[in-house]
């Protein structure tokens, strides 16, 4: 079942209003009306029932039936950093980050970017884009796009990789088998032509352990969401 994010608290029995391209949506797109059950997450993310009471294609109103299962993300939360790329990539990449359970992305800054930053109105498609894909797949918590950031200052995690065309010693395969239960993954992929030798060194004296993922060369959005498919099912195998 879809789900529709909100910007307050919920409790059951109360009022909840659903506004703008959502309310489009859900009468426009899907046809539901009053009587109708839908699926909503309150600000903290908690994921409740509602059933809807009126609706027209700018607002929606419904009252809260009860809370729903939650269908949360599992540990650890995993992030991926993703080097700033043409907008088809990096909106695939959101787009299945969110399908994929990472809690969040983080376009990285790197010698080889297509542009060393992302605008203002892309940064906020991507939002949307990943909003929509939350939407979408049932998630109550949204991935969060970050801010561009430099690999000089990369996040905090318990665990951070990279994958890199120039490891030949380790595979991801090998690198995750020694990996124990930790609470946080950055998983970081380059952009087309990878990172260099330098940035690669960079990482390494920051602690970030570099990986391979077989002999042929990927390109930027197959390897994000090949790394991010590895990862949920790694982890959640362990679980």
């Amino acid at each position: 079942m879809r789900i529709w994010p909100v910007a307050s608290a919920l409790t059951v029995g109360g009022n909840v209003a659903i506004e703008g391209a959502d309310a489009r949506h859900i009468t426009g797109v899907l046809r539901l009306g009053p009587g109708d059950v839908i699926k909503i997450a309150d600000s903290a993310g908690k994921p409740f029932l509602a059933k809807i009471e009126t609706a027209n294609k700018t607002s929606v109103a419904a009252v809260v039936l009860r809370e729903a299962d939650a269908g949360g993300l599992r540990k650890p939360d995993i992030s991926l950093g993703v080097a700033i790329s043409k907008a088809p990539v990096m909106e695939l990449v959101v787009q299945k980050a969110v399908e994929l359970g990472c809690a969040g992305l983080y376009p990285l800054v790197t010698e080889r970017s297509v542009g060393e930053t992302l605008s203002p109105a892309k940064l906020a498609r991507l939002r949307r884009i990943a909003h929509e894909a939350c939407k979408q797949c049932g998630r109550a918590d949204e991935m969060t796009v970050h801010e561009p950031v430099p690999l000089e200052s990369l996040p905090e995690a318990e665990m951070k990789i990279f994958l890199w065309e120039d490891e030949r010693n380790i595979s991801l395969k090998v690198l995750l088998r020694t990996a124990e239960k930790v609470e946080s993954v950055l998983a970081l992929v380059g952009p087309a032509g990878g990172f260099s030798a330098e940035e690669a060194g960079l990482l390494h004296k920051s602690g970030v352990r570099s990986a391979g993922l077989g002999p042929l060369i990927l390109r930027t959005e197959t390897a994000a969401i090949a790394l991010a498919a590895l990862l949920d099912y790694h982890f959640c195998k362990l679980e």
